[in-house]
């Protein structure tokens, strides 16, 4: 007698989406609907065509996901082991990016975390700020103090071949709501901008690497994760910049920066809220 046939197993997607990164059930995946399809094959043809980050930044925002009513979006790229480097960016001003436009993946932002675990992330409200509090701190770079607002965020990783390669980053400014198909679509996008992602970084001579918004201070300097980590211990201005091999004002300047970063007026206070909002 003839055994029957066992069914071949439904593979799960690499994506779930929700703010516990957990996976959704197969049962409840579905494929793109007809519209979400159509609008994929748009996406698809058009990065096909450019080769512009702020385009993509841009049709991430206002053609691909255009239904999640986002308000903003930003594209990253891993141009080296350390840091995550803007690539594309579309509703923020350049006061609210000038600081983040090389992260270091060490800090805990919903972008890195979702780079580093290669998976989505997603949250809400004032959940945001709870699990992200850099985000709430005044941003320093440009001409004044930006706080984080929206609603929802969602982090999505960008892989090739199983290696990370970069992530984007959606702001919304209404909650977020998610459900199976839309996972679905999420992952679909992301493997298409994955695609356009590993050939602007293939190319030969790439013009990626040498624009100069690339090359933009981090947020934080390893000098600066040091200088956070010996005030930490008690040590004087003095006495940092001997082991630092810094002059006096330079550490003076690097510790103003800091303090201001993490909103406290206390030399004593800054290692601890460092610590907790991710600077080291």
């Amino acid at each position: 007698m003839t055994e029957p046939q066992q069914e071949s197993p439904v593979v799960t997607p690499v994506y779930g989406i929700d703010p516990h990164l957990t996976e959704i059930s197969t049962p409840e995946i579905l494929p793109p609907a007809r519209d979400q399809l159509a609008s994929l094959t748009t996406y698809l043809r058009f990065l096909a065509a450019t080769d512009d980050g702020q385009a993509v930044a841009k049709a991430l925002v206002m053609g691909a996901l255009a239904p999640m009513s986002l308000v903003a979006g930003h594209l990253y790229a891993a141009l080296d082991d350390e840091h995550l480097t803007l690539v594309g960016s579309y509703g923020f001003t350049d006061a609210e990016l000038e600081g983040f436009r090389k992260i270091p993946i060490s800090l805990r932002l919903p972008l890195t975390n979702a780079f580093t675990t290669m998976r989505p992330f997603t949250t809400n409200g004032t959940e945001i700020v709870e699990l992200f509090p850099l985000l709430s701190m005044p941003q320093v770079y440009g001409t004044g103090d930006w706080r984080f607002n929206a609603s929802s965020l969602i982090a999505v990783p960008i892989i090739h071949q199983g290696v990370g390669i970069g992530v984007f980053g959606l702001a919304l400014n209404s909650v977020l709501s998610l459900d199976a198909d839309d996972a679905w679509y999420l992952d679909s996008v992301a493997a298409a901008t994955a695609l356009w992602l590993v050939r602007r970084l293939d190319a030969a001579g790439d013009a990626l690497v040498r624009r100069g918004n690339l090359e933009a201070m981090p947020l934080i300097t390893s000098r600066q994760r040091t200088v956070i980590e010996l005030v930490g211990q008690g040590y004087t201005n003095s006495e940092i910049a001997r082991q630092v091999g810094y002059s006096v004002p330079t550490i003076k300047k690097d510790l103003q920066y800091i303090m201001t970063l993490c909103d406290v007026h206390d030399r004593r206070q800054v290692f601890a809220v460092a610590k907790r909002v991710g600077l080291i």
